[in-house]
């Protein structure tokens, strides 16, 4: 396990071979995931940023097609059940611009 220097974040470490690549948003954002009384994983996706917002939606409708969505204030939430992996390909794919 490699131990970044406090000056290098998530958006900002190394990849595998070594380059440094940013994704296409480095804005803050914060997934909430809990198991459901039937034994389904919902996810939470909050954030302040509606392009990334607009982002992780397009990403969420290809593993659920009925996501719930509120924006209120400026904060934007997006509500959908999916497996934790998938959870994990819907913010990798929405912050990389990957389609």
């Amino acid at each position: 396990m490699q131990i970044l220097p406090q000056t290098e974040g998530a958006f900002n470490a190394p990849n595998e071979n070594g380059a440094h690549q940013k994704p296409a948003f480095s804005c803050s954002y914060a997934c909430t995931s809990v198991t459901t009384s039937l034994g389904l994983r919902r996810h939470t996706i909050t954030t302040h940023n509606r392009t990334l917002y607009h982002s992780f939606f397009a990403q969420v409708l290809n593993v659920d097609d009925q996501p719930d969505f509120v924006a209120v204030d400026g904060t934007f939430s997006i509500q959908f059940y999916a497996s934790d992996a998938e959870c994990d390909a819907v913010i990798d794919s929405a912050l990389w611009g990957r389609a």
